[in-house]
């Protein structure tokens, strides 16, 4: 299966460590909603990245979060962590246990008491993002090599690819499914991306 991330690595320095990555990927952005497969003027999004305090978790963990206009809740909550791996960061991804309700607002401290108790991977093993510096920001990349999840809307296993591109102006990011023979089931075709302007 043909990899596909588009922006070239550059090497690490000490000015580029986790902190570097979450100042700049922390923010709001806006664009149109990617589940709607030809979004008009009142199908927008608006996906926040915000640093937070849950020691549980580790040093650097950063909460997402994603709204459209029609809907008064968030669609996606998820809790990131950050750390250093081989020639840039890995981010795993944890959502509350069913247990749990997921607050309607988030501060820095809301996760601060948090256990691993608590929370659950988003993803099997093998899912993470793998980040790296590019000349205009960061990328993050999640292999569909390494990376098979069941469907149970489709009984059937499928690959994830996922691809974060941000930068001053904003984000770009896509999410492809495959059979495990290379067909395309959903997402973007190959080097196109869902566009977010940084607010």
């Amino acid at each position: 299966m043909k990899k596909l991330l588009v922006l070239p690595a550059l090497a690490l320095t000490a000015c580029t460590g986790p902190d570097a990555l979450i100042d700049m990927l922390e923010g709001q952005y806006r664009g149109p909603d990617a589940t709607v497969a030809e979004p008009g003027p009142g199908d927008m999004m608006t996906d926040t990245r915000l640093r937070v305090n849950a020691p549980a978790l580790g040093k650097h963990v950063v909460y997402w979060e994603v709204r459209t206009d029609d809907k008064d809740s968030a669609y996606r909550q998820i809790l990131t962590v950050i750390s250093p791996a081989r020639e840039g960061f890995v981010q795993k991804s944890w959502r509350l246990n069913e247990n749990f309700s997921w607050p309607n607002k988030v501060t820095a401290d809301t996760f601060a008491t948090i256990t691993p108790d608590d929370v659950q991977p988003v993803l099997p093993d093998g899912c993470d993002s793998f980040w790296r510096k590019t000349e205009a920001g960061w990328a993050a990349y999640l292999d569909p090599d390494n990376c098979r999840v069941y469907s149970k809307r489709r009984d059937m296993w499928r690959r994830i690819e996922a691809e974060t591109i941000v930068s001053a102006e904003g984000l770009r990011q896509t999410e492809r499914g495959f059979t495990d023979d290379g067909e395309q089931l959903f997402g973007t075709p190959p080097g196109e991306y869902h566009i977010l302007d940084r607010l």
